[in-house]
């Protein structure tokens, strides 16, 4: 389905924006990581707010607030936030493939240095962090290690993959190449997922 909502800025690379609530936060969110996650949750959420709307037990004020809304993002597996302005925004989970609201939380009054961006930014880095466990995961469920099997599941460069593949091996992790250049695990999943996560550390690789 075609997203006929108006993206909340212009480039997803962080250029000039209109917008003022999203201008700031694209200010304060500044990697490519974070900006790219943003948008490709807009088009996902985008969705949602439009099945949202068809909902009749809401009322038209609400209705108008979640189409008018600058912002949406992904804060769990089935559940999203639709920002209002800077301090208001709604949860709302998807239950049988319908989407229901299911808090209204606005703090102006309570909090006020706690806008949307903490919420959003708080959000982001809870996912960035299952999601890294996943890949972790991935990796042993595979049973071998390569360089481009690691290039592909943690996107990140040839050289970068390899200086890691190295490093394993060098701590007796995985063993010397075996067919197509694959390494077999040496270790249980505990060590080698700790081992892996070292790695990334031990190496200087970000991704």
């Amino acid at each position: 389905m075609k997203n006929t909502h108006k993206m909340p800025f212009k480039e997803v690379d962080g250029e000039q924006n209109t917008n003022t609530n999203t201008n700031n936060i694209t200010n304060i969110l500044v990697t490519k990581r974070m900006r790219d996650w943003i948008a490709y949750n807009y088009t996902i959420d985008g969705r949602i707010k439009e099945d949202l709307i068809k909902e009749k037990f809401l009322n038209k004020s609400l209705k108008q607030l979640i189409i008018d809304s600058p912002l949406a993002w992904k804060c769990g597996k089935d559940q999203t936030r639709i920002a209002f302005d800077l301090f208001t925004y709604i949860t709302v989970i998807v239950e049988k493939s319908m989407p229901v609201i299911v808090e209204i939380k606005d703090s102006h009054e309570k909090v006020k240095d706690r806008s949307v961006i903490n919420v959003m930014i708080d959000d982001y880095h809870q996912l960035d962090r299952l999601e890294d466990e996943e890949r972790y995961e991935m990796v042993w469920m595979l049973g071998t290690v390569n360089v481009s099997s690691l290039q592909r599941i943690f996107s990140i460069g040839y050289a970068y993959a390899a200086r890691i593949v190295d490093w394993l091996e060098m701590q007796n992790i995985i063993t010397h190449p075996i067919e197509d250049n694959h390494r077999k695990i040496f270790c249980e999943k505990e060590t080698f997922i700790a081992a892996l996560k070292k790695a990334f550390m031990e190496c200087n690789v970000n991704y």
